[in-house]
């Protein structure tokens, strides 16, 4: 799952679009370069992984939380990506449109479906091979 939330860059006052992604640990920190003045900025998370609940989202260093500042969200923002747990290649970082984990997801689904064919295709010739041969 990938959050949107809004920090503003205490140094230059660039507003960002953060996407989070979040991932399997109950804590996460992140930490990237404004897009503007490229000091750094730091956010944290609290997860509650039992309930499937963000307990507290922070900025920690250089930043500010104004997700609930009126109209943020139809603005044009720069956009980052952000994971503790999925890379993602530079040229998709900055897409609003990146869904790593969706596609690890994917490619993990093909091979083990792969592996599963493969396997009960073998199992099936092994089989036709005991019968032929009359080994059991």
């Amino acid at each position: 799952m990938i959050i949107r939330t809004y920090f503003e860059c205490l140094t230059c006052g660039q507003k960002h679009k953060f996407r989070i992604q979040i991932g399997y640990s109950s804590f996460q920190k992140h930490e990237t370069n404004c897009m503007s003045c490229h000091e750094k900025m730091i956010i944290s998370l609290k997860l509650n992984q039992a309930q499937g609940e963000i307990e507290e989202l922070s900025a920690v260093e250089n930043c500010e939380d104004i997700s609930n500042e009126k109209g943020i969200s139809d603005l044009e923002l720069p956009s980052i990506y952000l994971s503790s747990d999925f890379s993602v290649h530079e040229s998709e970082i900055h897409s609003d449109f990146s869904f790593p984990a969706h596609r690890v997801m994917q490619f993990l689904t093909r091979n083990l479906t792969y592996k599963l064919k493969l396997r009960t295709a073998n199992s099936l010739k092994l089989g036709k091979s005991r019968l032929i041969s009359g080994d059991e």
